[in-house]
């Protein structure tokens, strides 16, 4: 159980140290900000979305560490992938629209997750706004288009 707990707090702290790396890149909703720029040092070297990384893939394990509880690691994986997993296409999208070349040669290189994760790039691509994926960012009834809270 001791290891769970370092372990949740090593996500606290890389959850904290994505942020700090994005700075004013950072919005809770996917969108292009003023003077956006392409975060590719920092926990960014290690995974295209570290912050999921840290959410879904540690967290599940320090879920399960902490409590020794299969089902609630279990029900923390399926919640958070269920959640996180469709958002990459979009998010994806709206970076390669935004960098171009540059964020498909970071794609390439760096995985979405993490170690081991470079396989995913096979499994969806970034839902641009020039493919059929694309879809619409505030889509949400709880925002009003804006990305503001309705």
């Amino acid at each position: 159980m001791y290891v769970g707990t370092a372990l949740n707090v090593m996500v606290s702290l890389m959850f904290i140290g994505v942020h700090i790396d994005l700075g004013n890149n950072w919005s809770a909703v996917p969108e292009v900000l003023t003077e956006h720029k392409l975060v590719t040092t920092g926990l960014f070297g290690f995974a295209r979305h570290p912050m999921y990384t840290a959410i879904v893939v540690y967290g599940t394990v320090a879920a399960y560490l902490s409590t020794l509880n299969f089902v609630l690691a279990a029900g923390h994986f399926v919640s958070c992938a269920g959640i996180i997993l469709p958002r990459l296409p979009q998010e994806e999208g709206i970076l390669v629209d935004a960098f171009g070349e540059d964020y498909l040669e970071y794609r390439a290189r760096v995985p979405a997750l993490g170690w081991g994760t470079l396989w995913l790039n096979r499994v969806y691509q970034p839902a641009t706004t020039t493919n059929s994926q694309s879809i619409q960012v505030n889509e949400s009834p709880l925002l009003d288009g804006q990305g503001e809270m309705a």
